[in-house]
C-alpha cells in the first residue's frame, strides 16, 4: 500500500482510492499527483514500514582440520622448567627406571653355593655404584679391621684408626676398654649409631632388621667361615648366630689371611668391618617393592 499527496490541496490519500478525496479539490487536479512509494513511514501516523532484507549466509565450517603445531621434543632424562634470566631453575631429574627383573631360575643359579646377606639403603643402584658399594662412615682397610678384631679378642695395644674415628680410637685405648672380648666388641658395635662408626650392618633376612623401607640389596659370598673366640671354624651358617657366643665371619679361617672381616652380633645383624664391594651386590628391590631386579652393570 502507498500514500499519495494531492498537488492541489496537499492532503494525503491512499493510492487505491484513485485520487484525492478532499471535496474541495478539483477533479482535474486528482490526476496530477506525485506517487511516494519510497516513504519509510506514514507521514502522519509515523507507522513503520517493514522492509524485507536478506542476510548474507554464514560460511560453513571447513571440513578439514588444521594440522597441529608440533612441539619440540624434550630429552627423556630431564625436564627443564621455564625460568627467568634472573632466577634459572635446575633440571628436574626423572625417577630412575627399574632394571631387569630376575626370574626364579636365574636367582637360583646366582645364589647356589653362596652365603646371602641383605642390607636396606636409601641410595639407588646408580648412586650405590658411584660409592663403589657399601662403606662405613669411617672405612677401615683390612689391617685396620684386623686391629679391631685383635683388640676384641683380649690383646691390649694402642689401636690406630682413621682421623675421623678419633673418638672411637680414644675409647679403645682408654683404661676401661682393656682386655676386651668378642662379646663386648659386638655390644659396642651394636650401640654405635654416630657418623664416625667403622662398621656396616647387614642382615641374614631381607627384613633388614626393620630398615627395609628404602631399597633392599642382596649380597652373595662364595666362601665364608664362622670363627669363635678360640679359633674354631666352620662354614658360615647364619641361622646359628647367637647373642652370647659372638663369632667372626671371614673369607678365611685365619684372621691374618682374611680380606673379608665381619662380626656376627645377633640373629639380625652381621656387622662388616671391611667394605662390601659392588662385586658382591647382585640384586635389589625398589622401596616397598616385591620384585627382585638385577644390579645394573
Amino acid at each position: 500500500m502507498a500514500y499519495l499527496k494531492c498537488s492541489s490541496c496537499g492532503k494525503w490519500y491512499e493510492s487505491s482510492q484513485g485520487g484525492c478525496t478532499n471535496a474541495g479539490c478539483g477533479a482535474a487536479d486528482r490526476s496530477r499527483t506525485n506517487r511516494i512509494a519510497t516513504a519509510p513511514v506514514h507521514p502522519v501516523t509515523k507507522a513503520p514500514v517493514l522492509v524485507a532484507t536478506t542476510a548474507k549466509p554464514r560460511p560453513l565450517p571447513s571440513l578439514t582440520q588444521p594440522k597441529p603445531v608440533e612441539q619440540p621434543k624434550q630429552p627423556l632424562q630431564e625436564i627443564r622448567l621455564k625460568s627467568t634470566a634472573s632466577s634459572p631453575m635446575a633440571p628436574v631429574a626423572l625417577p630412575e627406571a627399574a632394571g631387569e627383573a630376575l626370574l626364579d631360575t636365574e636367582m637360583n643359579q646366582l645364589e647356589a653355593g653362596h652365603h646371602i646377606l641383605y642390607r636396606g639403603d636409601t641410595r639407588s643402584p646408580a648412586q650405590l655404584k658411584g660409592f663403589g658399594g657399601f662403606t662405613a662412615w669411617v672405612p677401615l682397610d683390612v689391617e685396620g679391621a684386623r686391629q679391631v678384631v685383635r683388640r676384641g679378642m683380649g690383646q691390649n695395644f694402642a689401636i690406630t684408626l682413621p682421623t675421623k674415628a678419633k673418638r672411637l680410637q680414644d675409647l679403645f685405648n682408654s683404661d676401661k676398654c682393656q682386655s676386651l672380648t668378642l662379646l663386648t666388641l659386638a655390644r659396642q658395635i651394636k650401640l654405635e649409631k654416630a657418623g664416625d662408626t667403622f662398621h656396616i650392618s647387614t642382615d641374614p633376612s631381607d627384613a633388614c632388621g626393620g630398615y627395609d623401607s628404602g631399597y633392599v640389596y642382596a649380597m652373595r659370598f662364595k666362601t665364608l667361615y664362622m670363627v669363635d673366640k678360640v679359633g674354631n671354624s666352620s662354614p658360615a651358617n647364619f641361622q646359628s648366630i647367637s647373642r652370647v657366643n659372638t663369632k667372626l665371619v671371614m673369607d678365611s679361617t685365619r684372621l691374618q689371611d682374611a680380606n673379608v672381616i665381619a662380626v656376627a652380633i645377633d640373629p639380625e645383624e652381621v656387622a662388616f668391618l671391611t667394605s662390601v664391594t659392588m662385586a658382591h651386590i647382585y640384586k635389589y628391590k625398589e622401596p616397598k617393592g616385591t620384585v627382585w631386579y638385577k644390579m645394573p652393570a
